[in-house]
């Protein structure tokens, strides 16, 4: 296990994808300009963006959202893992992240180029699962052989696979959800940096989880 901070830029991970590729040569160009050119820049290493924290309105193309789609999968099928309980959710609102962000170049230090922009003050998905039921969205949890054995059923009906969607890519072999990693994002710097200069993460709660959920019931997206 690792931890990947403000300071790190490769410490040995798979580049073999294009989209993440593209932002580490980016940042890449920046740095050495920065050393070389003396650029006047600032690398923000954004979170899950999610709903506002203001009224809980979501992006537009909340369909090409995979978190999203996601969360869509769960209502829709009702039903988590017990293995996934004492994971956690990190929701980072996009006003919430656009405010920080606003902040660190108002208040523009030289000698600092990395920032990792995320809500630290993350939920864990059982008391994710408990809003979810407070708000009228049932969702059980279920051993990891019978939540497997509810996927295998609905894949092997046509009309109802689809409702996998959100989640089908995410399956191990037996079709455990795995949603863990060794690498672990830490924001220590950025949010000392935050916080001298006026700005703190919301906390998600309740109240947050709520306004979320309204909305997309309000679009029906679940």
């Amino acid at each position: 296990e690792i931890n990947f901070s403000e300071k790190n830029l490769f410490i040995g991970q798979k580049l073999n994808n294009d989209y993440i590729k593209s932002k580490f040569d980016a940042e890449k160009i920046i740095l050495k300009s920065k050393i070389e050119d003396e650029l006047e820049a600032q690398i923000f290493r954004l979170g899950n963006i999610t709903s506002r924290y203001s009224d809980g309105v979501f992006q537009k193309n909340h369909t090409e959202n995979a978190f999203l789609n996601r969360i869509q999968t769960i209502c829709n099928i009702h039903a988590v893992p017990d293995y996934l309980l004492d994971s956690y959710i990190e929701f980072t609102p996009v006003d919430s992240c656009a405010e920080a962000m606003v902040t660190l170049i108002q208040h523009y230090h030289k000698e600092f180029s990395v920032f990792h922009i995320y809500d630290a003050n993350h939920l864990w998905i059982r008391d994710f699962v408990t809003y979810l039921n407070q708000n009228g969205i049932l969702v059980k949890h279920l051993s990891a052989s019978d939540f497997e054995a509810l996927v295998n059923k609905l894949l092997q009906e046509d009309t109802k696979k689809d409702i996998l969607a959100g989640i089908v890519n995410d399956f191990g072999p037996k079709k455990e959800l795995v949603y863990t990693s060794d690498i672990h994002i830490v924001s220590e710097f950025t949010r000392a940096i935050l916080h001298t200069d006026g700005f703190h993460w919301p906390e998600i709660d309740a109240t947050y989880i709520q306004k979320y959920i309204t909305y997309l019931q309000s679009i029906h997206f679940i």
